[in-house]
């Protein structure tokens, strides 16, 4: 047998120093990536209001200036009563088939040429918590009531003038 005379591994002060080398690289890579996960974020929830926008102004003008939620999705000649039959007719209208009224149904035929203008549901608001709920609120001269998001997640809606902004009053602005 032979024996290793000069064989010799890292000492524990090699190890120490590694490990707070790599330590420091940590510190330093970790914010540049909770950095891009935000901005990511803030840019899915701007492509997601530009497509929200362009579907209620698509379906305004393929029926007659009306905004989806304005006339329930029922009969589409109804208007809605109140802020919750507004909501439930805005996400019918947007993501089934419909007539020129805002009737809906969930297979396409001549009766039912338009939409749907999400086939996946409508799109996910990703701040502060991913949701794609939508609170309908307006005052009485149709555009978004108060001073804008009620602190909730989704999106927020003005059936009558077709406004939408993020429910949150952090990212109410965009």
């Amino acid at each position: 047998m032979r024996v290793l005379h000069n064989a010799r591994g890292l000492t524990l002060v090699e190890i120490l120093i590694v490990v707070i080398l790599m330590g420091i690289i940590a510190a330093v890579a970790v914010p540049r990536f909770a950095t891009t996960t935000s901005e990511a974020q803030l840019n899915t929830l701007d492509a997601n209001l530009s497509a929200l926008r362009n579907a209620i102004e698509l379906y305004a003008a393929q029926h007659n200036g009306r905004y989806p939620g304005q006339y329930k999705e029922t009969d589409g000649t109804t208007a809605v009563a109140n802020d919750a039959e507004a909501a439930a007719a805005f996400i019918a209208q947007l993501t089934q088939y419909s007539d020129k009224n805002g009737k809906t149904s969930t297979t396409k035929d001549p009766n039912f040429p338009y939409g749907p203008y999400f086939r996946e549901g409508i799109p996910i608001n990703p701040l502060p918590t991913p949701s794609n709920a939508v609170v309908a609120d307006f005052d009485e001269t149709g555009n978004i009531a108060g001073t804008g998001a009620t602190g909730g997640t989704g999106w927020k809606v003005a059936v009558q003038t077709g406004q939408i902004i993020a429910n949150n009053d952090q990212y109410d602005d965009r």
